[in-house]
């Protein structure tokens, strides 16, 4: 696998259009009158490209390169390239682009050819993100703090608390008590909103929501202060292999935990934002996008006043956005060795289905 996000992008995915014909010189526009055929439903036609034909590179080094790239990308996806000897440059060229990009769209939705520039070689590139869904990856920690306090659940708070340690130690999580997080601030509007305007609410509305609030600054206090320790990362192991399921719950959560420190031992020093698509270049600055840790982060509650207070005022910042920067793998088909296209976002599915898993279980905690 290589990153290429400073190489030049010379065209995406050609889009095709649907032309009509004027029809021959000398017809007089009368028909027979007979039964109309449609066998012209059953034949291929070749799209006309809606693709600037200047934007591509002159002469025969430009054409020669693609098509050797092109060789190398369909031996890796398995597929045949369209037969294009006798077509003319470039439309051979972006024929052959038009094709290829439909063939690894099928294989893949999330894939995207395209044709960038390499040291003076033109060469294909195929781009596939991972999907994050437009969901939050919110993890709630009051669920943990009252598992904590449970002395028939100690091996699966134990547990827990290694999986949150290598979450936020590693993973790189942010956690909503770092005034550096974007939920700290978030939080922080929300107190202000509350107390500056306590005539607003209803008395007994307004210290509900204060105590709520109170409560999820303490609660992660005392959370954030475990996890950051090394001992629940280092005794990782030992908790799991100490670890013995005696329900249904318990057995899930060790199937959770298993998953979690084989992605640890796999990608020991990996963060969520290792793969990240570079908007900083890829997008005009002035653009508003959605951030990795603005979607993913741990958050006091996943109910309550609290909680739908937080998740509108998240949902009103994301409607101001054009797009969300996720996990992205480029791929060059340069004559280099070949890299397995299977596992390319392999840490972050894997990573996304944990926590997933890991807050069902949350939720479910008395």
């Amino acid at each position: 696998m290589q990153a290429i996000p400073q190489h030049r992008t010379v065209f995406g995915r050609a889009e095709p259009f649907a032309g009509r014909s004027t029809g021959r010189k000398g017809q007089t526009g009368q028909f027979a009158a007979q039964p109309a055929s449609y066998d012209f439903l059953n034949r291929r036609f070749l799209p006309l490209c809606s693709v600037d034909e200047n934007i591509l590179p002159k002469g025969r080094n430009t054409e020669r390169d693609f098509f050797s790239s092109l060789s190398i990308l369909a031996k890796a996806y398995h597929f045949d390239p369209i037969d294009v000897t006798d077509k003319a440059y470039p439309y051979n060229v972006l024929l052959s682009h038009w094709d290829a990009s439909l063939k690894i769209g099928n294989a893949n939705p999330h894939t995207k050819l395209l044709v960038v520039e390499k040291k003076n070689k033109t060469v294909l590139a195929t781009k596939t993100v991972y999907d994050t869904g437009s969901t939050l990856f919110y993890i709630p920690v009051v669920p943990l703090q009252r598992l904590l306090t449970r002395t028939d659940r100690e091996p699966c708070a134990a547990v827990i608390l290694s999986v949150f340690a290598y979450l936020h130690q590693i993973v790189r999580i942010p956690f909503y008590r770092d005034q550096s997080s974007y939920l700290f601030w978030l939080y922080q509007m929300t107190e202000e909103w509350l107390t500056q305007e306590p005539e607003g609410w209803e008395e007994n509305d307004f210290v509900d929501n204060l105590k709520e609030l109170e409560r999820a600054a303490k609660t992660g206090e005392g959370i954030k202060m475990l996890i950051v320790q090394k001992k629940h990362l280092d005794g990782f192991e030992k908790r799991l292999n100490g670890f013995m399921p005696s329900d249904d719950f318990e057995n899930r959560c060790f199937a959770m935990t298993k998953s979690a420190y084989e992605l640890f031992l796999q990608y020991p020093k990996r963060t969520v934002f290792d793969q990240m698509e570079d908007f900083a270049r890829a997008q005009d600055s002035e653009e508003c996008y959605i951030r990795p840790e603005q979607y993913m982060s741990f958050i006091a509650d996943s109910s309550g006043w609290l909680f739908e207070q937080m998740t509108e005022m998240v949902n009103n910042d994301f409607n101001e956005c054009s797009t969300i920067q996720e996990p992205v793998v480029w791929t060059m088909f340069d004559g280099t060795p070949t890299p397995d296209l299977t596992d390319g976002l392999d840490f972050e599915k894997r990573l996304f289905s944990l926590i997933s898993d890991l807050c069902d279980l949350l939720n479910e905690i008395p």
